[in-house]
């Protein structure tokens, strides 16, 4: 009697071994593929940081060579349409720092 009551006793504490081992195997595995999420929305946002600072050195360029411009415009002494006509070449030249 005393033998099944150990027997029923070892059954029951392999079946709650048995469940332990499989939920943490289950957990390891969603913990490694968050993981992995987590390591590619890192990238991803890595990769979006260095496309704002591009973007924005551009814009800083393009805003530089808008004013280079404006101010070579303003010292031309003909009058100048500039929105209707040709650009001189001299303003082209004088922007692409030649």
């Amino acid at each position: 009697m005393i033998h099944k009551i150990y027997l029923i006793i070892i059954a029951f504490l392999v079946a709650i071994c048995g469940f332990f081992y499989f939920v943490s195997d289950y957990r390891e595995k969603k913990i490694d593929t968050l993981m992995d999420e987590k390591t590619k929305l890192n990238e991803d946002l890595t990769r979006c940081k260095n496309e704002v600072a591009a973007n924005t050195k551009a814009a800083d360029r393009a805003n530089d060579t808008i004013g280079k411009i404006k101010t070579i415009v303003k010292t031309v002494k003909s009058p100048c349409d500039c929105y209707n006509s040709v650009i001189d070449n001299s303003i082209i030249a004088g922007v692409r720092g030649k």
